[in-house]
């Protein structure tokens, strides 16, 4: 499995409820389309099916891949993250969330569902 279909997966499991509401809008087969993407997204062909929804719901798919990865950490002028990254539970996706201090924890929206588990940095 590739990085960039790591990549795709991440942003997919971060963006997923809020592409289940346009799908939701766009109507019943968007739905489906997507599920069935959500459901295979651990298939390597997913980033052209994601890609090519996406374009559909109005959503800018040159800019997935840039929304997941790298996080700046703890030592980066500027960044105190230490302590606060999170990450896919299964080690599934390259997604990583930076937590401030009073936020919930991210929560995974594809193969695991659960909370985000936190990372050393």
């Amino acid at each position: 499995m590739g990085e960039e279909e790591l990549v795709y997966r991440a942003w997919l499991c971060r963006r997923y409820l809020s592409l289940r509401e346009l799908a939701l809008r766009d109507g019943p087969d968007t739905v489906a389309e997507l599920e069935a993407i959500a459901g295979s997204a651990f298939d390597a062909a997913v980033r052209d099916r994601l890609t090519a929804l996406a374009r559909r719901l109005g959503v800018d798919a040159r800019v997935v891949a840039s929304r997941v990865v790298p996080i700046p950490v703890s030592g980066a002028a500027g960044h105190a993250h230490a302590g606060r990254i999170y990450a896919c539970p299964g080690g599934s996706c390259a997604r990583r969330e930076v937590r401030a201090p009073g936020d919930p924890v991210p929560v995974c929206s594809l193969g695991e569902r659960g909370p985000l588990e936190p990372r050393p940095v």
